[in-house]
């Protein structure tokens, strides 16, 4: 009991120097127990570094080309590095992916090999260019040509398409991408032109 006390009269000693309970810290109102302001964890750009926009993807442009008549020709293979049978094979799965989902109706080949043949082309493959294609194609009643070339730039390989109106005697539209030279890569290259046509047409 004397312990306790004492305790109470040290304690009430304290609270009368210290004046008294009036000055227990008001929680609302000390500066002492105010909110500290928030800091900005990330750090400001140096002067002059701004950092660019992330790239974004140009719009493909429309165009009336859905259903016409197009004259496939035989893929021209700049990079020397294809054998003739894949250079076969890779011309017609391009002509079967034009033809799909209805994007354009594909004049068969073997119509575009008779013309050539009754013109005593060399070969097939030599009309690469485009007044004989402009002239085989309106033989055959095509609306349209379609050119594509392999071009090795470095170690990578360009496939790059032309859609050709032959009434218009003008391009509609080109598309290109880029990737390995082997055979299996030129297939996915030869998807991806095909895809922004698609997407293209209307």
């Amino acid at each position: 009991m004397k312990t306790k006390a004492l305790l109470a009269l040290v304690a009430g000693l304290c609270l009368a120097a210290c004046g008294g309970l009036k000055h227990v810290p008001n929680v609302k109102t000390e500066p002492a127990w105010r909110e500290l302001p928030v800091v900005a964890t990330t750090q400001p750009l140096p002067a002059g570094k701004n950092i660019a926009p992330p790239p974004t993807e140009v719009p493909l442009k429309k165009i009336d080309v859905r259903g016409a008549y197009v004259a496939v020709f035989d893929i021209r293979d700049k990079s020397k590095k294809l054998k003739p049978m894949e250079i076969d094979g890779l011309t017609e799965y391009l002509a079967n992916k034009v033809a799909e989902g209805g994007l354009f109706h594909v004049v068969p080949r073997s119509e575009i090999k008779k013309r050539l043949q009754k013109q005593k082309k060399d070969s097939f493959r030599k009309c690469y260019d485009q007044s004989c294609q402009i002239e085989i194609g309106r033989e055959i009643a095509a609306q349209k040509t379609l050119t594509v070339t392999i071009a090795p730039i470095g170690s990578s390989c360009v496939v790059t398409a032309a859609l050709f109106d032959l009434k218009k005697a003008a391009t509609d539209a080109t598309a290109s991408s880029r990737g390995k030279c082997s055979a299996d890569d030129l297939v996915a290259q030869l998807e991806e032109v095909i895809d922004k046509f698609r997407r293209m047409a209307k």
